[in-house]
């Protein structure tokens, strides 16, 4: 019964006019489906590069400002988003992503781009890979909010080949909530300006917290950091300095 029906069927013949039709539906599909996924990719790059731009040429962040950025962001910035979006997709149906294999291939990819920063994102690093700043370009940096400060380059890399002495990997929050922070001894925070940037982080013997280059929690897996060795640096600067005046 099955293979009659099979055969009755193959026997249809399709009308050339309806195959284009419905080659055309998919490929509307396909460009809508284009569409949306490079307007949702534009939208978090235009937002770090707006707000970027604002936080640099216009530093003063006062309320009616913040509203006034917010409101030409969205009347402005994601429209031009959504046309760019348009013409991306358009593009990239010419260029061949109209064919499924193709477009199942760049799907794949689009799903494994995220997994694979996930994965380099919790991957163990040594720690002047997160602390991450060039001493070329050093400007300044402060340990415990301005109790020391310097802009000596020399500084910049001896602080940066102590970091090289450790291993990290990135904690999630839970994990980070749940650790008690007070069975730890000592501590300290450094901020690094260097190359226009700023880089914060509070520094425990087992744990650390990072603003800036590559923000989140961290642990140590070969600590405990030696914080005694800042405290002894910033001590015999100090006394440096007593002795200089």
């Amino acid at each position: 019964m099955k293979n009659k029906i099979k055969q009755e069927m193959e026997k249809i013949e399709i009308p050339k006019n309806l195959h284009k039709r419905s080659m055309q539906g998919v490929n509307q599909g396909k460009g809508k489906a284009l569409f949306y996924i490079f307007f949702i990719i534009l939208i978090p790059f235009s937002f770090y590069f707006y707000a970027n731009f604002f936080d640099r040429y216009f530093p003063w962040n006062t309320r009616d400002f913040t509203l006034i950025a917010i409101l030409l962001y969205v009347l402005a910035v994601i429209p031009l988003m959504a046309f760019l979006a348009e013409k991306i997709a358009v593009f990239a149906l010419r260029r061949g992503l109209n064919k499924g294999k193709n477009f199942i291939i760049f799907l794949v990819i689009l799903i494994a781009i995220p997994i694979a920063i996930t994965i380099n994102d919790h991957r163990e690093k040594d720690l002047d890979d997160v602390i991450n700043f060039n001493t070329n370009k050093f400007e300044e940096l402060y340990v415990n909010h301005y109790i020391w400060w310097t802009d000596k380059r020399e500084h910049a890399e001896e602080i940066k080949e102590f970091f090289s002495q450790y291993r990290v990997k990135k904690m999630k929050d839970r994990e980070w909530d749940k650790y008690d922070l007070s069975q730890e001894k000592k501590h300290f925070n450094i901020t690094i300006y260097s190359n226009g940037k700023i880089t914060y982080a509070s520094v425990y013997e087992n744990r650390l917290y990072i603003m800036g280059t590559r923000d989140g929690y961290y642990k140590v897996l070969n600590g405990p950091i030696n914080i005694e060795w800042i405290e002894n640096l910033v001590e015999e600067e100090f006394m440096k300095a007593e002795w200089s005046e």
